[in-house]
Parts: structure tokens; sequence; C-alpha cells
């Protein structure tokens, strides 16, 4: 039976929360306090740490970065935040970590301890860097390399914008080429620095391809820009992308953009719980080249 290491202060919440877990997990409890925690860990090292919290303070800060820095090893799923304006502090951002959205049924809770579980974690783009990099510094350097290949593109636009003398908004008629009209938007979601360099290999020869290491990232890009398509990692850390496609989903102005879940198991159930979401369609890992290119000229043309 695999392990359970349920933290948070102990209100009716929590102890209905244990109540559900036990059973199916052998479940030990303690207040998310370090040095409490830190006993607990040597007594009986658990499969998995669920943390309860209602708020990200000073405590809690410590619990997670130690758990970060000792037991990188050991999968951490968190709920209880409701972030403001969908800002994550730095030390919220990894692999190891998991984040359950509130509101959340027990069943949207084992969910995601059981992907945890099986998740691999290890950090993959950081075997040949010392441990002194943090995996905080890569993903800082993955968002600004982002950020300055956003800025190459806006100043490549304002730059045809002065040549044509027009806004890329306005109907193409405007131009006199016949191949000048406005590439269809595809914006790629995954955690993975390389997996979004291959994408955009793959599809800027047709598309217009934005790429963003996380689910709040995305909700924030398809506000500024027109998007025609969403592809999706379905395993990711924090928003994933089923809490991903819900925000999408709350909000009118995006709330009918096709989106294609991509993931990478291929389980009977797994794509069972993908499907239920009704996405546009779905992709599994590794992709097909073919295939990625016909499900999206299928749903967006070219």
């Amino acid at each position: 039976m695999k392990k359970i290491l349920l933290m948070g202060q102990f209100t009716d919440h929590f102890r209905e929360i244990n109540k559900s877990l036990t059973g199916k997990y052998e479940v030990r409890a303690c207040v998310n306090k370090l040095e409490i925690f830190k006993g607990m860990f040597k007594l009986n090292k658990p499969d998995v740490v669920v943390m309860l919290i209602n708020e990200l303070n000073e405590a809690n800060e410590e619990l997670f970065k130690e758990l970060k820095k000792e037991h990188r090893d050991i999968p951490v799923v968190y709920t209880g935040i409701n972030f403001e304006n969908n800002v994550i502090p730095d030390y919220l951002i990894s692999k190891q970590l998991e984040y359950v959205a509130v509101p959340y049924t027990v069943e949207n809770l084992i969910e995601k301890i059981e992907y945890a579980m099986t998740k691999d974690i290890s950090e993959e783009e950081n075997q040949k860097v010392p441990e002194k990099v943090t995996k905080e510094e890569k993903e800082k350097e993955e968002e600004k390399g982002e950020k300055e290949e956003k800025e190459k593109k806006e100043e490549k636009g304002e730059k045809e914008e002065d040549k044509k003398a027009t806004d890329d908004s306005l109907p193409t008629e405007k131009n006199t080429g016949s191949n000048e009209h406005r590439k269809k938007s595809v914006l790629v979601v995954d955690d993975s620095g390389i997996f979004l360099r291959m994408m955009k290999g793959l599809l800027e020869d047709k598309y217009d391809v934005s790429v963003t290491t996380s689910g709040l990232k995305a909700i924030s890009l398809i506000h500024e820009k027109k998007t025609d398509l969403i592809l999706l990692d379905y395993e990711m850390p924090l928003y994933d992308g089923r809490e991903t496609m819900m925000k999408i989903r709350e909000s009118e102005s995006t709330k009918d953009i096709p989106i294609v879940f991509v993931t990478a198991v291929n389980d009977k159930e797994h794509i069972k719980a993908v499907l239920s979401q009704r996405p546009a369609g779905y992709l599994l890992k590794p992709l097909d080249k073919e295939r990625l290119i016909k499900t999206v000229k299928e749903i967006i043309g070219e």
C-alpha cells in the first residue's frame, strides 16, 4: 500500500480528507511545521506528500523549499490556494509539485495523487547542470528566451506593418499579393522546452506558432493575441491540461478556441479521462509528424 504524508491544519476539512484517503493509502498526518515534518519524514518516508494549505505564509514556504531541496524524488500534491491574478511564486514552479485548483472533490485529489506517483519528476534538462543551478533558474532562462523571441516577432511584425501600411487585424484584401494572408495561429503549451522547440520547428512553416511552458501563461497569452488552436499538454505542474481548459472555457472571449490535448500516457483509463473533457482532439507522445499536421489542418485549415 502506498504511503501518504498528509500535512495541514487539523480542521474538519483536513479530517474529512484524511478519512477519505485512509484505506486506499497508508496515511500519516502532521501539521504543516518544518520541524515536525522532518521528524515524520525520518520515521516513515512517504511515496507522496499531500499538503492542504489555505495561505502562502512563511511556514509553508519553508516546507516547499525543504521538499524541493532535500526530497526532490518525492512528488508533492498541494491544494487550497487561489492565486491572485494568476501570479505564482517561483518556489511553487517545479515538476515535483502538482496543484489541485479549488474547489475540488476527493476524486479530483485522488486522481492527482495517482498521477503524481506515476509521473517522471526527474529534471532531464538539468542532468548536465551542476546541482546549485535550480529548476527555478532554468525556467527563468526559458521564460527569458520566450520573451526575447516574442519581442523579436513583435518587432518584425511592426516593420512589416509599416511597409504594408496596414494593421494585421484588417481584412487581407488590402494586400495585393495572392499569398499575403494572415497565418493561422497555434499556441503550444508544454512544460518541456525541448518539446516546445520541436513543435515550433514542425509547424512554423505553415502556422504562426507561439509557445509557453505553463497553463497560466497560456491563459494570459490568448487574451493578448488571437489564437486559432491550442495544443495543450495534459500533464503539467500547477495548472494541468484539464484545469487550463476549464479556465479558458470560463471566458466568453476564449471559450470557443479549439483545444487538442497532448499526452504521454497511453493508458485506456487515462485516455478516457482526457476525452471526457471534450477536446477537439488528442495526440499521443512521441508525436507522429504526419498525424500532427493532419490534425491541425483538419481543425483550422492552413
